[in-house]
């Protein structure tokens, strides 16, 4: 990783010298995790094609974790994360807060109040990611916030295999409302959860060098752009951090 680092880096800083080259574009890996690809990434490749920008958008989509690994390795370029560790050889700087939902069926007893009390939600069978999620993480540290024990009744990464659990009447889940924005209004419900509230810190990262390349800086002030139309618009609940 310490010797591709700085090759990408120079191979960006040729690409830059090139950028305003009608034949030439440079090829951008930006990393988001499901949650966040399901929503920003369309609107994102529009915003950059509509402003002409001489950029290939190569979005990679896992895990905060995997996203976090594979930038170290140089092997994406920026990256939204939810709050990473901290790491000499990136940069981070906050994006937006956003406030978890539980998710049930519509009509679950337990989702008809707009809100839900978190002491609540631990008696109840939770569809959950691995430990390894962030999300995860998350979740747990309130638990042991609220002394509060969960009831973890399947463990899976996949958004749409939760979705399909909880459907089925299997359980609840954990996750941002817009996950179900698309879903019919009869099979899913968000309420949201309170005392305490659920909040993730979603971060741009990127590799620290000693200059930052003109693409990136592009895609990363375009993704600004784009965070605050949704946010404005009503799309996205979420809270800019700027």
């Amino acid at each position: 990783a310490r010797i591709l680092a700085p090759l990408r880096q120079l191979k960006l800083a040729l690409q830059d010298v090139r950028l305003h080259s009608p034949s030439r574009t440079t090829t951008i890996a930006l990393g988001l995790m499901p949650s966040v690809a399901s929503i920003l990434a369309a609107p994102l490749l529009l915003h950059l094609q509509q402003a002409g920008a001489a950029i290939e958008l190569k979005i990679v989509v896992a895990s905060s974790a995997a996203l976090h690994a594979k930038l170290r390795a140089a092997e994406i370029d920026i990256a939204l994360l939810d709050d990473p560790p901290s790491d000499e050889r990136i940069v981070m700087r906050d994006a937006f807060t956003e406030k978890m939902h539980l998710i049930g069926k519509s009509d679950s007893h337990v989702c008809q109040s707009e809100t839900i009390d978190f002491r609540v939600i631990a008696e109840l069978p939770l569809i959950a990611p691995n430990r390894s999620h962030s999300l995860r993480e998350t979740i747990e540290q309130h638990s042991a916030m609220t002394k509060t024990i969960l009831n973890i009744a399947a463990e899976i990464d996949s958004l749409e295999a939760s979705k399909e659990l909880i459907r089925a009447g299997a359980g609840y889940a954990i996750f941002p409302s817009h996950l179900i924005r698309n879903d019919a209004a009869d099979t899913l419900r968000a309420s949201l959860i309170v005392n305490p509230k659920v909040t993730r810190r979603i971060k741009v990262v990127s590799r620290a060098e000693c200059r930052k390349p003109r693409s990136i800086l592009q895609v990363d002030r375009a993704m600004t752009e784009v965070l605050r139309t949704l946010s404005q618009s009503g799309a996205w609940a979420i809270q800019l951090m700027e």
